[in-house]
């Protein structure tokens, strides 16, 4: 009898005969005898049972794949991508209760703060800012002791905002007399229009909408939450996941030359459940288009460092760090520099008792002349009224007196009589 061997040539499978006068034969694996002789073989079992194996398996993969991708899905509830818009319409509303808390406490009318900027290490800027307000008017004023990094900013100047007029003045020392270097009336209504924003926001208390918690944030937050643009979804709950939560937007849109916010492309929020989703971090990854000298990217943190755990409605920020990491890339993707920034803000003070007057939001309060055809009411003499009124008194004291001398000297001769 004939002996059948399994022989790999190639790419194909052959038989090769075994015959009785000892040659052999070799031809394809074609007829439907050799294929029954082939699989009653020993290695045809083994082949066998690998298939069956391999075909459990895949029936298994169809059957249970998409019960484990379900569970999955069910353990996370926002997949990658995916915009939470309850987390979102959460955020809006425990931070219009925020800035609702914050205007019941009250707005400082006065305030100033300390900037210090290291570049590499290196302390390059250092400067004083302050604002000032009061029902009508708001002022915010730069004082720099080191301007090394931006030597456009080393110098000290105010800019105002009046129902009237808006103005900046400069100065190059504390000693030197203020410059007038632009002046807005309230007339031009399309050149003051951009200043009367300002100042209605700043009295309202509507731009401190913008950001709770890491102050000197580079983009306001609340604006960005509440933009279609971004994507919403929830993260872990940080260090702390009792009181902290993380957040995380991711840009939709693709990075535009002329639009800030369309290069930052994520960024990472750590708040405080406590204090209506204060902001206690903020990590942002910008990016800019891509030029024909290359592209650079910024990631930039910022965290802010409250007062204590014992704070009843808001935290009281005592510091602030900033810090940003640039780097810049040629048109290949080599790395062309590399520089890391550091911004400290500490407050330095405010004072919400005494509302400043109007006089002190005008350009005669530091010496310079009035605009053409502008009058102020000259203030009420207050000690003309404070000494009339004591001369009322003192008048009433002598009446007074004359009247009782009178009526006892009356009563006297009434008596002998």
């Amino acid at each position: 009898m004939d002996k059948l061997e399994l022989q790999v040539v190639g790419p194909l499978l052959y038989v090769a005969r075994k015959q009785a006068n000892g040659t052999d034969t070799i031809r394809p694996l074609l007829l439907a005898k050799d294929v029954v002789r082939f699989a009653l073989s020993r290695a045809s079992v083994w082949l066998s049972l690998l298939a069956l194996v391999l075909c459990l398996s895949c029936i298994g993969l169809a059957v249970f794949a998409p019960i484990f991708a379900q569970t999955n899905k069910q353990d996370v509830p926002n997949a990658e991508g995916v915009d939470d818009s309850a987390l979102r319409a959460e955020l809006l509303a425990a931070w219009d209760r925020l800035y609702e808390k914050r205007n019941k406490l009250g707005r400082p009318y006065e305030s100033s703060t300390w900037v210090r900027t290291y570049r590499d290490g290196v302390l390059v800027e250092e400067y004083r800012t302050f604002t000032k307000r009061n029902r009508s008017c708001v002022l915010r004023g730069h004082e720099p002791t080191l301007a090394k990094l931006n030597p456009g900013l080393d110098r000290h100047f105010i800019v105002c905002i009046n129902p009237v007029y808006a103005f900046h003045i400069e100065r190059e020392n504390p000693e030197d007399p203020w410059l007038l270097r632009k002046v807005v009336l309230a007339s031009a209504e399309k050149a003051f229009a951009q200043f009367e924003a300002q100042r209605q926001g700043a009295i309202s208390g509507s731009r401190q909408r913008t950001n709770f918690g890491a102050a000197r944030l580079p983009v306001a937050v609340y604006d960005l939450v509440a933009s279609s643009e971004f994507t919403i979804r929830r993260l872990s709950g940080g260090q702390h996941a009792d009181y902290e939560m993380e957040v995380l937007l991711e840009n939709r849109r693709p990075v535009q030359a002329n639009s800030i916010v369309s290069g930052y492309r994520t960024i990472t929020l750590l708040l405080d459940k406590r204090y209506d989703y204060w902001i206690r971090k903020f990590c942002a990854r910008r990016q800019s288009p891509r030029y024909q000298w290359g592209w650079w990217e910024i990631h930039e943190e910022c965290e802010a460092i409250a007062s204590g755990e014992n704070v009843v409605e808001i935290p009281e920020i005592q510091k602030t760090i900033c810090r940003i990491h640039e780097t810049q890339y040629d048109a290949q993707g080599r790395v062309t520099g590399k520089h890391a920034t550091v911004h400290e803000s500490v407050p330095q003070g405010s004072q919400r008792q005494r509302e400043p007057r109007d006089e002190e939001f005008t350009l005669s309060y530091y010496g310079l002349p009035e605009p053409a055809g502008v009058t102020w009411p000259k203030p009420r003499p207050w000690w003309l009224y404070l000494s009339l009124t004591g001369l009322a008194l003192v008048v009433m004291g002598l009446a007074l007196g004359t009247y009782l001398r009178w009526r006892r000297t009356r009563l006297a001769q009434i008596s002998a009589n």
